[in-house]
């Protein structure tokens, strides 16, 4: 008798092989999918790259005694004519002030005297004469008893001289606050002469 021939498992085993083979492609694909997705989450969350930082440039330092050279600074631009002629008509026109002339003082003249009368002018005649002879009791007389006749600014001028004669500063000060300005230089004067400062 010829031997029958024995089935074999290899078909249920190649199946199984299969059918392995197809869950681990599976596996496979999805482990990639999973992989491409946090490759593409990473890519689009992750932080942008700071940009280099600029370092400042460094001056360098200008030695002592060295002097500073400045930029030239940008020149301003020219006005246009338009602005010029805008600006002369607005501007005022300045007003010249005239200078200021001095003002002397006015020293108002003395009023004239008025003329003496002949007795008064013949009784200061004699008082003069009185004092050029030294005779200074005789010449006070006359002249003050010309005054209680007529005031005169001559009176008072012979009076003064008689004090400055005597050496009497007071009297004589006393007498040349009634003298008027025409007489006064001239007694001033010859007081002075004398040793007797009226000034």
């Amino acid at each position: 008798m010829s031997a029958q021939k024995r089935p074999t498992a290899a078909g249920p085993k190649s199946d199984d092989t299969v059918a392995n083979a197809r869950r681990w492609k599976k596996i496979a694909l999805g482990v990639g999918a999973v992989a491409l997705l946090g490759a593409g989450l990473a890519f689009v969350t992750r932080e942008p790259t700071p940009a280099p930082a600029q370092t400042a440039t460094e001056v360098p330092a200008t030695p002592p005694g060295a002097a500073v050279v400045l930029p030239p600074e940008a020149a301003a631009p020219a006005p246009s004519p338009e602005a010029v002629a805008a600006a002369a008509v607005e501007a005022p026109r300045a007003v010249p002030v005239p200078a200021a002339v001095p003002v002397r003082a006015v020293v108002p003249a003395s009023p004239p005297e008025p003329e003496l009368a002949p007795e008064v002018a013949q009784e200061l005649d004699e008082a003069e004469a009185a004092l050029e002879m030294g005779d200074f009791s005789k010449a006070v007389s006359l002249a003050n008893h010309a005054v209680l006749a007529q005031d005169s600014s001559r009176a008072h001028a012979l009076l003064t001289r008689i004090a400055c004669r005597q050496g009497g500063l007071g009297k004589a000060l006393e007498a040349l606050s009634k003298v008027g300005a025409r007489d006064r230089p001239g007694v001033i004067r010859e007081c002075k002469e004398r040793g007797i400062d009226l000034e």
